[in-house]
């Protein structure tokens, strides 16, 4: 018997195997409904592991522990990548005598999908890997199974499709969107700059994965020198978001300038009449982060 910490959970030879009959029962549920399937993380077992053996433990049943750590909190101690899109699913049994089999697998499996809030997390899009935790002792039987992938696109409406775009087909975008919004209120439409959106380019990080800080005095220092004396005044607004999916969207536009135009700040510089041209780009990691950065400038 394998025991953590006084927790019997079952043969040490059969845990593998049980992960492995959860995933292929997550699958075909997937695979059913179109989706793509799921492939075993081991940070995702890991952080499974650890809330079915603490839930067992210490005799509770909630997402969050008597310490208040989610999920995201145990994926991220168990060295999972910070932007992902994180989901759980748990399940409790009392009366559960006997070994854990493949029948008592699909048992879990189907009890989650009759459920409406377990169902949605196991057909979620913009997942890719799976976890499971199991823990009994006695009769009792704690099982967890965790979701991660890099999610989709935030603000989908309904039957909405995305599609990735280009870096030239992000600007134009941002632009077309921008100045929808400027000629409905009366303000001459903003001009593309080549140059604006390579200062915008140049000041997000090639990997935007880690913190990023925008300091305004650097968007002068970014221009090409030709360039040095053609505005008369700059501002730029900023913006990210995780588990929002891979790569850019057309969607993430829609997204990133209704956050900026529902700001007081930075919706008074992008509906500014002062303001004529406009510089848009966007960074991805591939794992769910991405930022976005637009730069208004007033040429002189």
């Amino acid at each position: 018997m394998l025991v953590v910490g006084g927790v019997h959970l079952g043969q040490a030879e059969d845990l593998p195997s049980l992960r492995e009959q959860a995933l292929a029962a997550v699958n075909a549920d997937r695979k059913t409904h179109g989706l793509g399937s799921l492939s075993l993380s081991a940070n995702l077992n890991e952080a499974a592991q650890h809330h079915a053996d603490d839930m067992l433990e210490r005799n509770y049943f909630e997402h969050a522990s008597p310490e208040g750590e989610m999920v995201d909190d145990r994926y991220a101690a168990a060295g999972g990548p910070a932007w992902h899109l994180v989901a759980e699913n748990l399940a409790q049994c009392s009366g559960c005598a006997g070994p854990v089999d493949q029948s008592r697998i699909q048992e879990l499996e189907t009890g989650w999908m009759n459920s409406p809030g377990h169902r949605a997390n196991i057909l979620r899009q913009g997942l890719n890997q799976f976890g499971f935790g199991l823990a009994t002792k006695d009769d009792k039987l704690y099982a967890v199974q965790t979701f991660a992938g890099p999610g989709r696109p935030i603000g989908l409406q309904p039957n909405e499709q995305p599609e990735a775009v280009t870096p030239d087909e992000a600007d134009h975008l941002a632009l077309e969107r921008i100045n929808a919004v400027r000629s409905g209120q009366g303000v001459p439409p903003l001009q593309a700059s080549d140059a604006l959106t390579q200062v915008a380019l140049s000041l997000l990080p090639d990997d935007p994965s880690g913190d990023f800080t925008f300091v305004p005095d650097d968007m002068a220092k970014a221009l090409p020198a030709d360039q040095q004396e053609a505005w008369a005044a700059f501002s730029a607004s900023t913006a990210g978001c995780g588990g929002c999916g891979a790569v850019p969207m057309d969607v993430d536009i829609r997204y990133f300038t209704n956050q900026w135009l529902e700001n007081p700040e930075n919706g008074g510089a992008l509906l500014s009449p002062s303001m004529t041209h406009l510089g848009f780009a966007m960074a991805a990691n591939g794992d769910g982060r991405k930022l976005a950065m637009a730069v208004l400038g007033q040429e002189r």
